[in-house]
């Protein structure tokens, strides 16, 4: 069961999502109508489900292609062009996946802005930022249990102006109390322009999303580039809070998780 739900609230099934759709298309060509209607069917659910933040131009064109496919049945010009917009649109998430990341340098200064996943308990110092100090490089944890975007704010306000780096884990809280989507993207914008500056580099972490919950992910992705902010991949926290062992109650990481979480990010961002 972990594993099917990290699937989706990671974002991997847009792939899977798409495999059956390509299959579906080719059995359509091969003669197998029926079969494909209900492959195509169940490819949408599953990409719906994925709740994959992608350009909204891409859905756009998606749409108008399953429907020109639909309507004209399984003619040789829907079905390239209903296959062609499919690669694309994977090719835009793994263009995303694999966009290089700005690496923290050794003597940085880091802050760090977030909430449970982040915070340092009483009695229990271990963190996954731990797995970003290094020789010469400051981690300043100003997380607190149960923050939401608009506690960032004032955790921002504790970031000396020399600080070279922030990382800004926060938003699970706002998806989960039922935020809307707009004032959690005004939320984020606000917290964006008050740490984002010239010569800081910021990162944002990408937050696992539940069904239907793209927009919110998609907030991430545009303000990260309209601020100049680099996004750390959502699949890298799914993947980890979804692990045997790694959460305490489901949600809030062990030891484990959270040295696991730590070294992942650390593999992206630091040296």
């Amino acid at each position: 069961m972990r594993v099917l739900v990290d699937h989706f609230a990671s974002g991997d099934a847009l792939f899977s999502g798409a495999v059956l759709l390509l299959l579906g298309v080719w059995y359509g060509r091969a003669g197998r109508p029926q079969l494909a209607t209900m492959l195509v069917l169940a490819s949408l659910i599953v990409i719906l489900l994925s709740s994959t933040p992608l350009p909204p131009l891409l859905y756009l064109s998606w749409g108008m292609a399953l429907v020109y496919w639909f309507r004209r049945g399984t003619s040789q010009r829907p079905t390239i062009l209903l296959a062609a917009v499919t690669l694309v649109c994977v090719g835009s998430e793994v263009q995303t996946l694999l966009r290089r990341l700005p690496r923290l340098a050794p003597d940085h200064s880091v802050a760090i802005l977030g909430d449970s996943l982040t915070a340092q308990y009483e009695g229990d110092n271990a963190t996954w930022t731990d797995a970003l100090a290094g020789a010469g490089r400051h981690i300043l944890n100003l997380a607190t249990p149960g923050a939401r975007l608009a506690d960032g704010i004032v955790q921002a306000a504790d970031i000396p102006d020399d600080c070279q780096s922030v990382i800004i884990f926060l938003g699970g809280n706002d998806i989960l109390g039922g935020t809307s989507f707009e004032e959690f993207a005004s939320r984020l914008d606000r917290l964006l322009a008050k740490v984002a500056r010239r010569e800081r580099t910021v990162y944002v972490v990408e937050l696992p999303l539940v069904p239907f919950g793209h927009l919110y992910g998609g907030a991430q992705r545009r303000l990260a580039q309209r601020h100049g902010a680099a996004l750390i991949s959502k699949r890298i926290v799914s993947h980890t809070i979804f692990r045997d062992g790694a959460t305490t109650d489901g949600l809030h990481l062990s030891s484990a998780g959270a040295r696991h979480l730590g070294e992942a990010i650390a593999a992206r961002i630091g040296p």
